[in-house]
């Protein structure tokens, strides 16, 4: 018995502890954050962001190969990406589109219209030294019931091939495509 205790106090002691990131939710360095002007009509994002089922890993991960992923294990997110990004894109939009909700707008404001966000990728690939960032999204305007679709692919360069460098070029991306939400809402 107090050989198998000694067995696994020396397995515990042998990795290193868990590194811990998180998203910034300040823009990140180096990005234009340009206001829009106030508007008297709100726009409302619907609250749901659909993401592929991989960006609800605890751990980091990266593309390897055509086909791979390997899991940086001992780098893991602070705070689920479920609960963060939806977070973190709603503070993104609402500093590039004033009035933006996240539920039914308030009374006597004007409806511009709905947006609703579904995230494709968040990834960082090893190969090509860069992270996509890729999503879509619908636009409904006023109380028209039909919807205008779009898409938009970010590529932001991985050049230092470190787990915080990997988080910082995903901070970027996704402040990218919130520009893009942000200018279909404007155009």
């Amino acid at each position: 018995m107090a050989g198998t205790a000694s067995a696994l106090t020396a397995c515990s002691t042998s990795s290193p502890p868990p590194r811990y990131y998180r998203l910034p939710s300040e823009p990140p360095t180096g990005e234009a954050a340009p206001r829009a002007p106030a508007s008297a009509a709100a726009w409302e994002l619907m609250p749901a962001l659909p993401m592929p089922e991989l960006l609800g890993r605890d751990t980091l991960f990266v593309e390897e190969g055509e086909a791979g992923i390997r899991l940086l294990h001992g780098h893991r997110w602070a705070e689920p990406l479920r609960d963060a990004l939806p977070r973190l894109l709603r503070d993104d939009l609402a500093r590039f589109v004033p009035g933006l909700w996240t539920g039914p707008s308030a009374p006597n404001v004007p409806l511009a219209g709905r947006v609703q966000v579904e995230l494709l990728a968040l990834q960082g690939s090893l190969p090509r030294r860069q992270v996509a960032a890729s999503a879509r999204w619908t636009v409904t305007t006023g109380t028209s019931t039909s919807a205008l679709a779009h898409r938009a692919d970010e590529t932001v360069p991985w050049t230092e091939a470190s787990p915080e460098s990997l988080v910082v070029a995903q901070r970027v991306g996704m402040w990218r495509l919130a520009q893009r939400i942000a200018a279909s809402l404007q155009g």
